[in-house]
């Protein structure tokens, strides 16, 4: 097998990379980029002829792999199984173009112009494991991520004005928001230990387009005339929230009631005024919030970098 991805410190691809070795031990892996551009590694495949040639993440642009060394692959290595897994919110162009050259597209948020049986919509995987339950909540609500988006700004603006947010991550210090430093990957458990709730993603929650300006035509308000019934986006974040067993919240979006099909393990909201009842309702229930996150532990096991190895593998 072949894993093409762009390795950095820091960043899952590792995760992916040990996962798959623990199936098949010697797993080739390219990593994608300056030093090894995408002529080089597609002549390289072609030398080696393996069985399996696994895509991450990273390679999710036209410029970094282009679909005609995608489709010479698959031509000219008749038996080889190519599959590409996916964790962005954009990009779908080149997603939609490769398609028919692949076996395989793991992708995390719910395609709105994809149709094909070959699309598996998962989670992102998840490697953390359950925070200390000796911790102190200190924090009533919490999100973790960085500030590079004014829609992501102006979503976290509006729920702090309902309740105590703080917010984790680079970019913040200029906005008027709570915030603490960014954390590492290993503290996480640790944040969200200290959590009441969690805030899981922040994609176009709240609709302010009035018929003026630019609109990003993936509004979850049904009353906006772009409004995009199949567009859930499955953040890292959540499952990473689940897997340290978070009480978390989540926008509710059709495509990720597939995966929380018991409601016993999120609390999923609809506007801010349904997730200020939220928070009103369980900020004095220890006990509930306790069982949500163990039901969102639980839940998480099913979606670690291990268990989706073995389906990229299937």
């Amino acid at each position: 097998m072949i894993y093409v991805d762009r390795f950095r410190k820091g960043n899952s691809n590792y995760y992916w990379l040990e996962s798959f070795k623990k199936i098949i031990p010697n797993v080739i892996s390219f990593n994608l980029g300056k030093q090894l551009p995408a002529k080089k590694v597609f002549e390289r495949i072609l030398e080696i002829k393996p069985k399996h040639i696994h895509f991450g993440g990273s390679v999710k642009k036209e410029k970094l792999f282009p679909v005609k060394y995608v489709k010479k692959l698959k031509n000219v290595l008749k038996n080889v199984k190519i599959t590409f897994f996916y964790g962005d919110a954009y990009y779908f162009s080149y997603q939609r173009n490769i398609i028919p050259y692949i076996d395989k597209l793991i992708i995390t948020h719910r395609p709105c112009d994809i149709t094909s049986d070959k699309v598996i919509y998962q989670p992102c995987p998840t490697k953390l494991k359950k925070f200390d339950l000796k911790l102190e909540k200190i924090y009533e609500i919490t999100f973790i991520g960085n500030n590079y988006s004014k829609d992501r700004l102006r979503d976290l603006k509006k729920i702090s004005e309902i309740c105590d947010l703080t917010v984790f991550g680079s970019g913040w210090e200029k906005t008027g928001l709570k915030y603490e430093k960014r954390i590492s990957f290993e503290d996480f458990p640790k944040v969200v230990g200290k959590s009441k709730f969690c805030l899981g993603s922040t994609l176009f929650m709240f609709c302010e387009w009035g018929g003026k300006g630019d609109c990003k035509k993936l509004c979850h308000n049904e009353k906006c005339i772009n409004y995009k019934p199949m567009c859930g986006y499955f953040s890292n974040r959540v499952m990473n929230l689940c897997g340290s067993g978070g009480s978390v919240l989540l926008f509710q979006s059709k495509g990720l009631d597939e995966i929380f099909t018991d409601r016993d393990n999120i609390l999923f909201f609809k506007d801010l005024k349904h997730l200020k009842n939220l928070i009103n309702k369980y900020k004095n229930r220890d006990d509930e919030l306790k069982k949500i996150g163990e039901s969102a532990y639980s839940l998480s096991r099913n979606y670690t970098f291990d268990k989706l190895a073995e389906l990229i593998l299937s």
